[in-house]
């Protein structure tokens, strides 16, 4: 081949085995041919890696500071600069990325030692250069992180692992990244909100956290119990804490020591029997009438609270005893509210709008078990305790058997005829 005219001196060069040839003029423009097929791949300036350097002079004023500009193991240009920043050309983008930098000084992973356990990582390599030219520097400090930079510089390692085509770093990468993203903190709340107000207060006890209990509740979900023995579940979805177990209904029919204690390790009748417990040994606690406001009130409460811990058993015993009260009461409108609820909407109305935040599809589950099948198992036998609701009864007995007669219809339509 003849002699290449560039215009400016060689500073770099650099061949693979596929014969392709790198050179960077002394100007700063980086070439990249196939000398097989006599072709220019690549022609591109190496400008835009060094406009904003950190140190200028006039001795070095104009000049391109680059250490090194070689193919990497992927058959990419790779240029390192005097900072030990490295730069890959993505031959597909055609852009460069920058794949090892300072830009993460607070990332558990930002050491001088970053990835050396994979032996000959080329990444592995670049970075720990990083690191031994930072630690050089005697104005560099180890700074704090809450976890941002250090997520930050995972993923970047990873996009920069697979630019370079390096399984072994980017399985090593993964891994460390599914690992942080492992022990993230989940949440993190305070408990003052639960404990701004206390009965007992002296300057013993003055500004202590009076918690004698905090664990995952059965469904997964922080539960505190303090020493009042109420007890607050925290909702992940709300972001807010729910009071669950608590006095508050002190001449509700069903505020007992043994409330809800019939359903077998059930986890809302163990929180309100402590409470239960707890009021009793109080001497100043005493029994007082209710007109039913309390009742109804306390469980609504227990109805929401054995939803929120997720425990099916208790959800439907409560449920039970609601509509039983609301029956012996006459409650029509409590009584309908309930049914139509679980009833639903008409049948093909249910998936009209799925996704209009508005009106949100109806579920016909809940806690795992079916509406409607409580609703014909549990709720209508107990309104049929009290005549004065047997029209209420009627009409939805009636509704229910229209639903599931179209919905039975429904499915044997769905059926394709066999052939």
């Amino acid at each position: 081949m003849p002699v290449m005219m560039m215009g400016s001196a060689a500073v770099f060069v650099d061949c693979d085995e596929a014969w392709k040839l790198l050179l960077v003029t002394k100007r700063g423009l980086l070439y990249v041919w196939d000398l097989f097929n006599r072709t220019c791949i690549l022609h591109e300036s190496l400008a835009s890696l060094v406009t904003a350097r950190e140190e200028s002079s006039t001795k070095d004023a104009g000049t391109i500071r680059v250490i090194s500009a070689r193919f990497s193991r992927s058959g990419s240009p790779l240029v390192v600069l005097a900072t030990r920043h490295a730069f890959l050309f993505d031959m597909s983008m055609l852009c460069w990325l920058r794949i090892a930098d300072d830009c993460f000084p607070a990332s558990n992973f930002a050491s001088t030692f970053n990835l050396s356990s994979i032996q000959s990582g080329e990444l592995g390599k670049l970075q720990v250069d990083v690191g031994k030219f930072l630690a050089r520097k005697p104005s560099w400090t180890r700074v704090t992180d809450d976890g941002t930079q250090t997520r930050a510089h995972l993923e970047t390692q990873l996009a920069s692992s697979l630019a370079l085509k390096s399984p072994n770093e980017y399985r090593q990468c993964l891994l460390s990244y599914v690992r942080f993203l492992a022990r993230t903190c989940i949440l993190h709340e305070s408990l003052a909100s639960l404990v701004t107000a206390r009965e007992e207060s002296s300057t013993k006890d003055a500004g202590t956290i009076r918690v004698i209990s905090a664990r995952f509740s059965r469904s997964g979900s922080p539960l505190v119990v303090l020493a009042t023995r109420h007890a607050f579940l925290f909702d992940m979805s709300m972001l807010c804490w729910l009071r669950i177990a608590d006095d508050c209904f002190p001449a509700s029919n069903f505020a007992s020591t043994f409330n809800l204690s019939s359903i077998q390790s059930g986890e809302l009748g163990k929180l309100q029997v402590d409470v239960g417990k707890f009021l009793a040994r109080k001497p100043s606690w005493t029994r007082v009438t209710d007109d039913g406001t309390q009742t109804r009130a306390h469980l609504e409460t227990q109805l929401a609270s054995s939803l929120a811990l997720k425990s099916p058993n208790e959800y439907r015993q409560c449920l039970l005893s609601y509509v039983r009260f609301l029956a012996r009461e006459a409650d029509e409108s409590r009584l309908r509210e309930v049914c139509e609820s679980f009833l639903g909407p008409p049948t093909g109305m249910a998936e009209s709008t799925p996704t209009d935040p508005k009106n949100p599809a109806w579920d016909p589950y809940v806690l795992g078990m079916k509406k409607h099948k409580l609703l014909r198992e549990d709720i209508l036998p107990a309104i049929a305790s009290n005549r004065k609701v047997q029209r209420l009864l009627n009409e939805f007995m009636d509704l229910l058997t229209e639903y599931e007669t179209s919905e039975a219809h429904t499915d044997t339509m769905d059926i394709a005829p066999q052939t």
